[in-house]
């Protein structure tokens, strides 16, 4: 069955497969040859009937299907395209547990038999033909008792096509292989054993190429499938043709069973000591509810599942993962990544280079801001000048005009970013306004005159925020040297609020030191996700994760390989990223620098796990990158990080601590500003939570990945297998 409506993909199918022999299926594309290799392989099972192979059901407990009872070669190359030949076949061969020196020789024999390229050279530069052949020697490499190729000659040349069918029956020949082979060159399978033909899920004929053409009276095995086809098709003939197919069936069955009681062997497995029997492959179909219990009785008589047992934990891990499939898995992720250093250059130096151009740009408070200045005083005095003098230069960039008119024309082109006005007789009336304040004679018109006018351009707000605080501290300066020039207590002249040494963090402070913490943090969170994203995509637009599943491969041992990998760069990623900001810019941190680390990294770990679940429920890399910018761009803007939590509306101040990064900022904030440790709850959370995130978040893309990598319905968005 196929698709969420249960559009039946092969129905009436009985096949018998002999062994030692070469079997062809043929049909069309859309006919349904791979949907049958996948319940072979144990991919995918049928919702009624049985198949079985060597007499046991594949992806049964003591079925070696998949894994290395098997070798198949997909239609598509499904091969790691950074590997070279040889780590191609000794990747696959530690996945099958082969032995190295048993190996090291079934390489050499390989690269002899196929005519292989040089074995240094790497898979991605390697020609279409070049990568047929290397595929099929990763079939072969283990030496299985059953090779399935879907399509292998598509898009190979005729020499190319002759080698692999002479190599096919050298194998039947010398090692009893039993090989199914599936293509739409009708032809070609003239070369085979025996054929089966398929169209429209339902097997039209089987037997050997010479007496099919004796048989339907034809030349060719093209013109068998197109009488094959007309037949039924033809309402006439329909019946007919299922009673003379059922015959020929029961035939076959006849001689099968003879076969079997005359010809059963034993062929000895050359990894792990297995033993394979050989008995035909059997796909049949349940007519009833009462056939179908009898052949699930037979089933049970072939293996037991021993399902009245309890399995522990320990045994379920041991069967999810094991260690050198693990081993492969870690190692394949290594070679990708040393043959793209590119990748692993940019995952470093972008945390770097984003807190290193932080640190040079919002760390550092901006100068030479223009200021338009009309100093007034013209009927005398010099307070104006001496204001002026006590303004740094450097802060400040000071442009003078003679007139206010002036002063304000150049803060509306935009060459100034503040207009300063003192009125014309500034000196007398801030005198009189601060001296002579007791004196009845002080009117409003020296109050006025007394002050001292600001007109800032507000839509370049960080630099009003800089000139007004700078102006307010250079008034300061001036009222005491004001003061002391009369001959009066500076203090008299101070505003009766005084700001003691902070309790945390530093006198002069700015909106840089609150948001570096933030940065940091989220950087080294956002690569790892972006990189979780990609992984699972890449292997299955690779291609490679069919190939492995049909290996073996387990899908938790996918997702750890993957995560150990990736563990390592997380590692250096943060070190490298802290020993830039706290050792080399010396950034503020009143704080434990290995907790900081320790948070981070937990943040990081936390960052791929996400990752790995978009990338296991998304369908490639595109779907992937859009997944990840919804979900990063959200978490930044209500972490906490850019503006405080305060400031959000009611609703989201409650829902902010859902965000997988909130607590860890304000952990990290609290560890750098106020020199906290894991003993304040306010920090502790921050471990809690990231573990919990990371925990909750592996568990659900292994939940997810085998969900969809085994179901056999079609979500749309979300990659699909079979």
């Amino acid at each position: 069955m196929s698709g969420i409506r249960k559009k039946p993909v092969l129905k009436n199918v009985s096949l018998f497969v002999p062994e030692g022999k070469i079997f062809a299926l043929l049909g069309s594309n859309g006919c349904g040859k791979t949907t049958m290799l996948r319940m072979i392989l144990g991919r995918l099972k049928p919702e009624t009937g049985f198949i079985r192979v060597f007499g046991i059901e594949p992806s049964s407990t003591h079925s070696r299907i998949p894994g290395p009872g098997v070798g198949y070669m997909p239609q598509e190359i499904s091969l790691i395209p950074e590997f070279t030949i040889e780590e191609t076949l000794k990747y696959f061969g530690q996945i099958y547990h082969m032995d190295s020196r048993h190996l090291y020789d079934r390489i050499e024999k390989l690269f002899e038999l196929l005519n292989l390229p040089d074995r240094d050279r790497i898979v991605r530069t390697l020609s279409g033909g070049q990568k047929r052949l290397v595929s099929l020697a990763v079939t072969l490499v283990h030496q299985p008792p059953l090779v399935i190729l879907d399509e292998p000659t598509v898009g190979v040349d005729s020499v190319l096509r002759y080698r692999i069918w002479m190599h096919l029956e050298n194998m039947c020949k010398t090692e009893g292989t039993s090989v199914i082979i599936t293509t739409h060159y009708i032809e070609e399978a003239k070369e085979a054993h025996n054929v089966g033909f398929i169209e429209s899920g339902t097997v039209l004929a089987q037997s050997t190429p010479s007496k099919l053409q004796e048989q339907y009276n034809c030349n060719t095995l093209e013109e068998v499938f197109l009488k094959l086809c007309i037949s039924r098709y033809s309402r006439n003939n329909q019946q007919q043709q299922q009673q003379q197919y059922q015959q020929q069936q029961q035939q076959q069955q006849q001689q099968h069973q003879i076969f079997k009681s005359n010809t059963s062997t034993k062929t000895t497995s050359q990894f792990n000591g297995g033993t394979y029997r050989q008995k035909t492959i059997e796909y049949e179909p349940s007519i009833n509810n009462q056939e179908s219990n009898h052949h699930n009785h037979q089933h049970h008589y072939y293996y037991k599942e021993h399902k009245g047992e309890k399995i522990t934990m320990k045994e379920r891990l041991r069967k999810e993962i094991d260690k050198e499939r693990l081993k492969a898995m870690i190692w394949k992720s290594y070679i990708r990544v040393k043959r793209n250093p590119f990748i692993l250059i940019m995952f470093h130096m972008i945390p770097i280079m984003t807190i290193t151009l932080f640190s040079l740009t919002i760390l550092r408070s901006p100068h030479n801001m223009p200021i338009a200045i009309y100093p007034g005083d013209t009927h005398g005095g010099n307070l104006s000048k001496t204001f002026l003098d006590v303004m740094d230069d450097y802060f400040l960039k000071k442009r003078i005009f003679n007139s206010p008119e002036k002063a304000l024309e150049s803060v509306r082109k935009g060459h100034s970013y503040y207009g300063m006005i003192f009125s014309d007789n500034f000196t007398e009336s801030f005198t009189a306004r601060y001296i002579d304040v007791y004196r009845s004679s002080v009117d409003e018109i020296e109050i006025e005159s007394s002050k001292i006018r600001l007109y800032p351009d507000n839509s370049n707000f960080i630099f009003a925020v800089y000139m007004r605080r700078a102006v307010l501290n250079y008034f300061e300066v001036f009222m005491r040297k004001f003061s002391t020039d009369l001959g009066y207590n500076p203090i008299t002249f101070n505003l009766p609020i005084y700001v003691e040494e902070p309790i945390y963090g530093k006198m002069e402070t700015d909106l840089g030191h609150y948001l570096v913490s933030a940065l940091i943090v989220f950087s080294l969170f956002a690569l790892p996700m972006v990189i979780g994203s990609l992984l699972i995509v890449m292997d299955r637009k690779d291609g490679y994760q069919e190939r492995a599943f049909v290996a073996g491969v387990k899908p938790l041992e996918i997702l750890s390989g993957h995560m150990l990998t990736c563990f390592v760069a997380v590692l250096s990623q943060v070190f490298l990223t802290l020993m830039l900001s706290f050792v080399i810019l010396e950034l503020d941190n009143e704080g434990s620098l290995l907790e900081i680390f320790i948070l981070i990294f937990l943040q990081g770990i936390q960052g791929l796990s996400i990752g790995l679940v978009i990338s296991t429920i998304c369908v490639n890399e595109i779907f992937a990158s859009i997944a990840v910018v919804s979900i990063i761009l959200p978490m930044l803007l209500t972490s906490g990080s850019m503006w405080p939590m305060e400031g959000l509306p009611d609703i989201l101040q409650k829902l902010i601590f859902l965000n997988p990064i909130t607590l860890t900022i304000r952990s990290v904030r609290l560890v750098m500003l106020r020199g906290w440790s894991y003993q304040h709850f306010e920090v502790l959370i921050g471990y809690l939570t990231t573990t919990s995130y990371t925990f909750i978040c592996f568990i659900s893309s292994i939940f997810l990945f085998h969900l969809i990598s085994n179901s056999t319905i079609r979500i749309p968005f979300l990659p699909h297998y079979h």
